[in-house]
């Protein structure tokens, strides 16, 4: 739910005709475009699998977050599994945070806040994610995929209200 939720988010802040409640049109190009790799403003960073995020990955970032938006106002990295960055990458993200360009914006997602420099912590304001009601989860799951009913409720059931985890399975 949490990449879910980031994606609907960064849709709306990128959206180029926003409706007056200032959620995203749904039609413009920024909300038509894959958040995870198809939008020039927006880094996605996610780690391979068993693979830690690495310093280089930041870098590029970096430098993407230095350059002019191409198509909205604000440029922005989402760092998915930010529990996975190596220390060399976990560093050069602390002074990303510490110089952020402009208007950009990082967003780290991970289940694992323990896993994170407190000196990276610091700098990060934390928005808390709850397991969702049985009947929400089975919504997005079958919103977002071609399963049934009976398939939807289990996959939510088992999934403990992730979205995210019960479209993995």
């Amino acid at each position: 739910g949490k990449a879910l939720t980031v994606k609907a988010f960064l849709t709306a802040l990128l959206c180029k005709h926003p409706v007056s409640s200032g959620e995203a049109c749904g039609e413009c190009s920024a909300c038509t475009r894959d958040l995870t790799g198809n939008h020039p403003d927006v880094v996605w960073i996610a780690p391979e699998k068993n693979r830690k995020i690495k310093i280089e990955q930041i870098r590029k970032a970096k430098a993407a977050l230095n350059l002019k938006p191409f198509e909205s106002n604000n440029n922005a990295c989402v760092i998915e599994d930010a529990h996975m960055m190596t220390i060399e990458a976990s560093n050069a993200l602390l002074k990303v945070l510490e110089e952020l360009p402009g208007e950009s914006l990082i967003i780290l997602i991970s289940s694992k806040r323990e896993l994170l420099l407190p000196t990276v912590l610091s700098r990060c304001s934390e928005v808390r994610f709850e397991g969702l009601w049985v009947e929400t989860t089975m919504e997005i799951i079958r919103e977002n995929s071609d399963i049934g009913k009976d398939d939807a409720y289990l996959l939510a059931f088992f999934s403990e209200g992730s979205p995210g985890r019960a479209l993995e399975m």
